[in-house]
C-alpha cells in the first residue's frame, strides 16, 4: 500500500470522517471504493490521526465496522465479486456462430478474446501461490494456447476460475498481498510491485479491459450489450 500518495490520502481522509457520509445499500460500492485509501492513510498517519481514522463508520444498513479492523482481502472480494458478475453477463451474451470474427486484421478473433476473458480469473490463484512469472520462458510457456470454443465451454471455464480465484482472494493475508511479485519476459524484467498492486492490475484491471474490448466485440456484431456501469442502448 506504500504506493498511495499519503499526504493527499490522509487529507482526504479527515475529510470523508468530518463530513461522516451514510451510504444507503445502493451506494455501499461507492464506499468500498474509498477504504484501500482510508486503509492507507491509517498505516501513515499520526496515533492522534490513526484515532480519528479508526473510529467505526457505516457501510451499509445499521451495521458499523472498524476500518482498522478490514483487510485487503476484505476490500477485494466485494468488487471482484462485482466485476466477475459482470464479466459473466457479458461472456455469456458471445454468440457461438461469429467465433472466427474480429474487426480487424491486427485484432483477435472474438472467440479468442472471450476465452481470454474466461481464464483471466484464473491467475488470481498462481499469483498468490508464486512470486514471479516468466511470460516466454526458456523452453517455452506452460499457458495453453487459443481456440474456438462454445460459449457454453466458456462460461464453464470462467465459473470455474472465477470460484478458484474467490476462494485463493479471501484466504490471502496482508503480509502476502504486500510482497513484491515480478512479470518477466524470456528472463527481463517487466514489471515489479507489491502482490496487491499486480493483482488489481494484471486481473481486476486487466478483466475491465478485456470485458471492454468484448463488449464492443458485441456492438459491432449485432449482439444485445448488457448493462455495466450503468444502461445500455439495450436496456
Amino acid at each position: 500500500m506504500a504506493g498511495f500518495a499519503l499526504d493527499w490520502s490522509v487529507q482526504h481522509a479527515k475529510a470523508q470522517t468530518a463530513a461522516r457520509i451514510e451510504f444507503a445499500s445502493d451506494a455501499a460500492a461507492a464506499e468500498l471504493s474509498l477504504l484501500p485509501m482510508i486503509q492507507a492513510a491509517v498505516a501513515s498517519a499520526s496515533t492522534a490521526d490513526q484515532r480519528e481514522l479508526c473510529r467505526p463508520r457505516r457501510l451499509w444498513g445499521p451495521k458499523l465496522i472498524p476500518m482498522n479492523s478490514m483487510s485487503i482481502a476484505d476490500l477485494l472480494v466485494p468488487e471482484f465479486d462485482h466485476e466477475i458478475a459482470i464479466t459473466r453477463e457479458v461472456l455469456k451474451r458471445v454468440p457461438d456462430n461469429r467465433g472466427e470474427w474480429k474487426p480487424h486484421p491486427k485484432s483477435f478473433p472474438m472467440a479468442h478474446l472471450a476465452q481470454l476473458v474466461a481464464r483471466l480469473p484464473g491467475w488470481v490463484p498462481m499469483m498468490l501461490d508464486r512470486n514471479e512469472l516468466d511470460i516466454q520462458p526458456t523452453g517455452g510457456s506452460g499457458f495453453p494456447g487459443y481456440s474456438i470454443e462454445k460459449t457454453a465451454t466458456l462460461l464453464a471455464e470462467f465459473d470455474k476460475n472465477a470460484d478458484a480465484a474467490r476462494a485463493a482472494l479471501a484466504a490471502a493475508t496482508d503480509e502476502s498481498l504486500q510482497q513484491p511479485w515480478t512479470l518477466k519476459k524470456a528472463g527481463k524484467v517487466m514489471y515489479t510491485d507489491s502482490r496487491y498492486q499486480m493483482l488489481r492490475s494484471m486481473v481486476l484491471n486487466h478483466q475491465v479491459h478485456h470485458r471492454a474490448q468484448l463488449a464492443m466485440y458485441l456492438r459491432l456484431t449485432e449482439q444485445k450489450v448488457p448493462e455495466m456501469y450503468g444502461p445500455t442502448a439495450d436496456k
